[in-house]
């Protein structure tokens, strides 16, 4: 589990990067080690800097932000990418995941959405912002029968880690869940992190898809 965050952020933008400076500081357990204008730039920087969490835009110069991810997890699969962008289609979402992105947010997150993703990626688990998750759930559920995964019956699961997977097909993100049911938001994200391991997934809308399969999760209409 790391304790605390070596983050390099990589927008081409300056100004962006110097807002996402400003948040990542307000977190204790979060140390900004450099900065990238390019795709190339962030993967050579963020290896020789040693981080172990880029915050990555989609759209750079030179490669773009999702060959980066992908040749960043190559190089060092331990690395944590958190896809920032402007773009709120659920398909750049799956682009960033399938590159090799553990989260995704989109520029108008809040520091509390930045704050329950990197509790997710803490626990070993994955997080899309809210509203982009219940949009590629919904796109999700013609393609519940197929797709990758251990199948699993309602018994391989307790109770609790029923009910997170039920709201997490609702798009609640952690922090709401952890509201609704009463418990702190990284004992959410050790439930996620738990069904993720038991149904062979890596992110949120394959796990929704192997609990439909296994009837665990009621889609909401």
């Amino acid at each position: 589990m790391v304790d605390r965050w070596r983050v390099l952020i990589a927008d081409d933008h300056g100004v962006t990067r110097a807002g996402v400076r400003v948040l990542l500081e307000t977190i204790d357990d979060v140390e900004v080690i450099g900065e990238a204008a390019t795709g190339a730039e962030a993967v050579q920087k963020a290896i020789e800097g040693e981080a172990n969490l880029v915050v990555m835009d989609l759209t750079m110069p030179e490669g773009g932000g999702l060959e980066a991810i992908a040749q960043l997890k190559a190089k060092d699969p331990s690395i944590e990418i958190l896809a920032l962008t402007v773009h709120e289609e659920h398909s750049y979402a799956v682009d960033a995941i399938n590159a090799g992105a553990s989260g995704f947010l989109t520029k108008s997150a809040s520091i509390h959405d930045v704050r329950a993703a990197l509790d997710a990626l803490r626990s070993g688990g994955s997080y899309i912002a809210p509203a982009v998750a219940q949009r590629l759930i919904r796109s999700a559920v013609t393609g519940s029968r197929s797709g990758d995964g251990v199948s699993i019956g309602p018994e391989a699961v307790t109770n609790r880690e029923r009910d997170v997977l039920q709201l997490l097909a609702e798009g609640l993100s952690a922090r709401m869940i952890a509201k609704r049911l009463g418990i702190s938001e990284r004992t959410v994200n050790t439930h996620v992190g738990n069904l993720y391991r038991r149904m062979g997934v890596t992110n949120r809308v394959d796990a929704i898809r192997a609990g439909l399969r296994a009837g665990l999760v009621d889609f909401p209409r």
